[in-house]
């Protein structure tokens, strides 16, 4: 089961359209851009990154909760 930080993370990352930066998930949410990083590594089943790097950095969501 996913924690309620990773079920906030992968709501903002829907309602962004499946896509976005790491930067836009953490304002959406309310959470630290260093959290929102961490937590996005450790969603690896569910999200995969795209390009960029630190808060540019694009994930998608490969695989729905």
């Amino acid at each position: 089961p996913l924690k309620r930080r990773q079920r906030e993370i992968l709501k903002a990352l829907r309602s962004l359209g499946g896509q976005a930066t790491t930067e836009a998930i953490a304002q959406r949410t309310g959470l630290d851009i260093n959290g929102v990083a961490q937590t996005l590594g450790a969603l690896y089943r569910y999200v995969e990154f795209v390009s960029g790097d630190k808060r540019h950095a694009t994930w998608r969501i490969i695989r729905s909760s």
